[in-house]
This record gives C-alpha cells, structure tokens and sequence, in this order.
C-alpha cells in the first residue's frame, strides 16, 4: 500500500481512568510530559496538548484528555468535565485530528460498560467515528509477556485477540480490528518498536487526507441535539 506520511501527526488520547492513558502519551512522545499515577486515582483535570520531534524531523503533538467515567465526583460531573475537556482539545486543534487513541488496560475483564463507552463516542463524535478515526491501544503488555513466560498462552498477541470471545471481540469491531499492545515500562528497544507499529498503523490507515476536526464537531453536536429535541435521546451519555 501506498501512503504519505504527514510532517506534523496530531493525536488525541481517550479512555478510562486508570488505564495508562497518560503515561502512553508519554511513551509515544518519548519523554515524561504527562502526569501519571500508579493507582486508578485520575491526574488529569483538563485536555493538555504536549509537542516532541522526532529523529528525521517529524512532529507528534498528542492532546491527552481526562478520564471517561471519571472518579473526582458524580457521573454527571465527570461527564461535564470529559465534553469540556474535549471542547477544549477540538478549539486547541482546529485543524483537527488525524486519530484518537482508545486506552484499554490488558488483563482487564471487559464489560458492556466499555461497550457503553464506545456507544457514547459515536453519540459525541458521529457515526463512524470509532471505526474510522480510532485505534485500540491495550496497555499493561508486560502483563501479556508474563502470560506468555508462564506457557498460559503460545502466540502473539494478536493471536490473542482472535481467541478473545464476547465483549472485547465488539470493542474490536467497533474500530475496524485496529489494535496495538504498548508496555508502557519496557526498555528503550520496546518502546521504540511500539512506537513504529502505531505510527505505521496510523499512516497506512488514517493518513488519506482525513482528519477529525471543528467542523465534524459541531455537525455531531447539532445531530445531537436534534435528537434530544425529538425525544429519541434524553442527554449525551444516559446509557453509560
């Protein structure tokens, strides 16, 4: 397949608190920019963009986000705090993104609330969202590594993935099987093959001269709203 790859690659972060979302913003930028924390206690209070360049001269700016469901005070207030913060992230880049990094957490027992997330995305961002514009980063690989040491499972991750039945098989679909295995505490080797599998993803599947941006924002925000106004929808985010 051919692709051009574009000289400045924009990123936004998205998932759950707890799951390493900002610490893989650090791994990707190949510095500490993010604050992180090692219990399931959420450290990011705003959207935070941060900036680094890479050997050949080609710019990451990755836009880190609070956590979905997040744990600082009720749903309702968490869910606040998340569409302003992604407010903040679109206004910060109108020129948009070229993809959003879904952070799940390897080891987890997936349910329909992660289902429920993904549903609350598309309400968000518009159909086809998730599919097109998202990719699944299943951090905690040292954990699958472990797995794999202890005979418990003989193959590669994505391997791994086919065998896996039920929820996380949906979450799979919903981003076109776009999925990548990050340890977030691996050696410099580690962090710099990682790295190239996402941007390689990235670029063979997102860089067609699409990006998320303003534009697509407010379009979701008015189809949203006109289904609240018809009764079909009772607000952004009831089902999670």
């Amino acid at each position: 397949m051919s692709f051009q790859m574009a000289k400045i690659l924009d990123i936004a972060l998205l998932g759950k608190t707890g799951v390493g979302k900002s610490r893989t913003g650090n791994s990707i930028l190949r510095r500490k920019a993010f604050t992180s924390s090692p219990d399931m206690t959420s450290v990011t209070f705003k959207s935070q963009r941060e900036v680094s360049q890479l050997p050949g001269g080609r710019k990451l700016q990755v836009v880190d986000t609070p956590g979905l469901q997040d744990n600082r005070g009720t749903k309702e207030e968490g869910e606040a705090m998340f569409m302003k913060a992604i407010k903040e992230a679109i206004v910060m880049n109108p020129e948009g993104y070229h993809v959003f990094l879904l952070v799940l957490c390897f080891g987890n027992r997936f349910t329909q609330e992660d289902l429920n997330t993904m549903d609350y995305l598309r309400k968000l961002f518009g159909d086809g969202f998730t599919e097109t514009y998202c990719i699944l980063i299943m951090t905690r690989g040292d954990d699958f590594k472990k797995i794999k040491e202890n005979d418990e499972f003989d193959g590669t991750f994505l391997e791994w993935c086919e065998d896996q039945k039920g929820e996380f098989q949906k979450l799979l679909q919903g981003v076109n099987g776009k999925v990548i295995l990050f340890d977030n505490f691996g050696n410099e080797d580690v962090m710099k093959s990682q790295r190239k599998e996402l941007l390689d993803m990235i670029d063979e599947n997102m860089l067609v001269g699409r990006r998320y941006t303003h534009t697509k924002f407010q379009k979701a925000l008015q189809e949203r709203e006109k289904l609240i106004a018809q009764g079909k929808i009772s607000a952004i985010g009831r089902e999670v």
